[in-house]
């Protein structure tokens, strides 16, 4: 069925009409399941073009829409920046990436309702510190200084992060931080304290990263995480090793898939890790699907993440990420 629509769009992209074209064109290069829509707003606003009056009245009202959350994003980005430069880790930890706004793309586009602004500013804190950790764990720490680190989080207690090197006792402080606002925010909003459920996630994302350090592969724990997750590491293969500066180091499908392929292509080892991307996605739409054990908002973040993978990944020739750079402009 997939391949129908494609033969009947492609027939249609020749069509005179020029505006039903383009949103053809852009159609096929961005499927609406897989696409975000906020996106992919102002791109078809400008594509879309209708004789009807009532039509033109849904793209106004469209166009003031898309400035109103524009101008709330743009509020988002500006408290996300400065509380990222009042932290103080880019000027403690130089070896440590400092792209606040990259990290607040992900909660934009998993939380895209405008009403959830303050979730969106307090969900970019923690994962800026994902991204932190995985620094830490794939290019800056020793082994023996990583297992320090993942003792010390899974025990979280003074004693434990006394032994650790600097860099990580200023990471470790900032975790601490992070975590016992987001749980004070929490308690009082709802009246639960949520810190020792954190404080376990964040030892079992240390504990995988460990594993990961030490040449192991990380299973998921269930099946749509699993999906979300391999789509996830499908596409960093692909394209993050240049921004994460790992040289080697880091595993790579593609050096495994080619090692166990001797003769196999750069390109074909590629196209077979975009085929099982492919696969993976088809996986996780039946995963979505009900009957399942989870919420229709969980399974919708869970989408939410796989379709902001490739944006996050797909990098140039100048360790740019051109698509996201230009939805960037676009929405904020």
């Amino acid at each position: 069925m997939g391949n129908f629509s494609r033969q009947l769009l492609n027939a249609w992209n020749t069509n005179d009409d020029q505006s039903q074209a383009r949103i053809v064109r852009n159609t096929l290069g961005h499927p609406h399941h897989k696409s975000l829509a906020r996106f992919m707003a102002k791109s078809f606003l400008s594509d879309f073009q209708g004789t009807e009056g009532w039509i033109n009245v849904f793209k106004e009202l469209a166009k003031m829409d898309f400035n109103l959350v524009k101008s709330i994003h743009q509020k988002e980005i500006r408290q996300v920046s400065k509380w990222w430069k009042d932290l103080g880790l880019a000027k403690e930890l130089k070896f440590a990436r400092n792209q606040p706004l990259k990290w607040y793309m992900w909660p934009l586009a998993v939380l895209p309702h405008p009403s959830l602004s303050e979730q969106r500013i307090e969900l970019t804190k923690p994962i800026s510190l994902v991204y932190i950790i995985d620094d830490i764990f794939d290019v800056h720490g020793t082994i023996d200084e990583l297992n320090l680190f993942t003792e010390a989080v899974n025990r979280w207690e003074y004693e434990a992060v006394e032994p650790l090197p600097d860099y990580m006792k200023t990471c470790f402080n900032a975790l601490n931080g992070i975590t016992n606002e987001i749980s004070s925010k929490v308690y009082k909003d709802y009246g639960w304290n949520p810190i020792d459920s954190l404080r376990k996630s964040w030892a079992i994302l240390c504990n995988a990263f460990l594993v990961e350090a030490r040449w192991f592969s990380l299973q998921g724990t269930c099946g749509i995480i699993s999906s979300v997750a391999t789509i996830l590491c499908l596409w960093d293969d692909l394209g993050s090793a240049q921004d994460e500066n790992q040289e080697g180091h880091d595993g790579s499908f593609l050096d495994c898939y080619m090692k166990e392929n001797p003769g196999t292509s750069m390109e074909n080892a590629r196209c077979h890790v975009m085929h099982s991307i492919s696969e993976t996605w088809k996986l996780l739409n039946r995963q979505c699907l009900p009957p399942n054990p989870f919420s229709s908002c969980f399974t919708k973040a869970c989408l939410n993440v796989a379709r902001m993978v490739p944006l996050m990944y797909s990098y140039d020739g100048n360790q740019c990420l051109p698509s996201l750079e230009e939805h960037m402009k676009s929405i904020v």
